[in-house]
């Protein structure tokens, strides 16, 4: 058999103009029907390109809805135009269903904000509040306003106490922070 087994399919026309879009970390240029939904996460997340710190919000929608592709969507162009317009402002996205403890998540947290130079914050090790006070220094040394993304929450709330803490805590991080710095 001189033939290769792909020769056949390989060159066939795809069903997909660009498969990569059916992939869970594809960010779509474009998000048709959701304009609404679109809407009311800039109509809170502008407040950070005033320097403020947006209202906290809580998505929520069956699965496979689009909240994920939104707030995506949303946070590239919130730190484009802050980029544009001299803002300080960094998004971060933890997926509660892979990085599911308090201290992960805030270890996950601190470690995307690290700038070159700092420290990680170790997998495992800490104590929680040394966790959330380096988080806590980062964000302050850093500045601007800072917007978490924490995606399928609902998976660490369900395991009790853990999860309500981790939201109690990065809640009341604004308390503490100072110069201009907002989570």
């Amino acid at each position: 058999m001189s033939q290769n087994l792909f020769d056949n399919l390989l060159h066939v026309k795809s069903l997909f103009r660009d498969r990569r879009a059916l992939g869970h970390a594809f960010n779509p240029q474009k998000l048709p029907h959701r304009r609404d939904e679109i809407s009311a996460l800039v109509n809170n997340l502008v407040e950070a390109l005033r320097g403020h710190a947006p209202s906290n919000m809580n998505l929520y929608g069956r699965p496979g809805s689009g909240k994920t592709a939104v707030t995506r969507f949303v946070c590239r162009d919130l730190e484009s135009k802050g980029a544009a317009e001299g803002c300080n402002i960094r998004t971060v996205e933890i997926n509660c269903r892979n990085i599911d403890t308090k201290y992960r998540v805030l270890a996950e947290i601190g470690n995307k904000l690290a700038e070159e130079g700092d420290d990680a914050i170790p997998f495992t090790g800490w104590p929680a509040d040394k966790v959330f006070d380096r988080v806590r220094a980062r964000m302050q040394a850093r500045a601007g306003v800072h917007v978490i993304v924490l995606d399928e929450i609902d998976h660490l709330v369900r395991k009790g106490t853990e999860g309500d803490d981790l939201l109690y805590s990065l809640t009341s991080l604004n308390i503490g922070l100072l110069d201009g710095a907002f989570c």
